[in-house]
């Protein structure tokens, strides 16, 4: 499996929440991706012991998460297929790198700060 990156703001983080019958837990959060035209909003999961590392951070803060994509097939009783996606975060880190845009917002002044 190919991990992607995904690099951009956490809109919002839900509670962890336990699912199933073994108390499995999972936790989202929303990382919205900036593009001026086409802006982005992905809902990814955090599940088992790796639910306590969002506790790090918090919404507004710029992050670079590590995601693998995954796709399922669910049938229901009445024979009736259904796909679903999901993007499981493997790791999350601030961000650290400078936002392009504001770099060529100063250098279009001219001015240091």
């Amino acid at each position: 499996m190919e991990l992607m990156e995904l690099r951009g703001t956490i809109y919002k983080i839900d509670q962890a929440k336990e699912v199933g019958k073994n108390g499995f837990k999972i936790r989202e959060f929303v990382v919205h991706e900036h593009h001026e035209k086409f802006p982005n909003y992905y809902v990814i999961q955090m599940i088992g012991d790796d639910v306590d590392k969002l506790e790090n951070f918090q919404e507004l803060e710029k992050v670079s998460c590590k995601i693998a994509v995954n796709g399922r097939k669910w049938v229901s009783p009445e024979n009736q297929e259904r796909f679903f996606n999901t993007f499981k975060c493997i790791s999350i880190a601030q961000d650290l790198t400078e936002d392009k845009e504001a770099v060529g917002a100063e250098q279009e002044d001219g001015l240091p700060f």
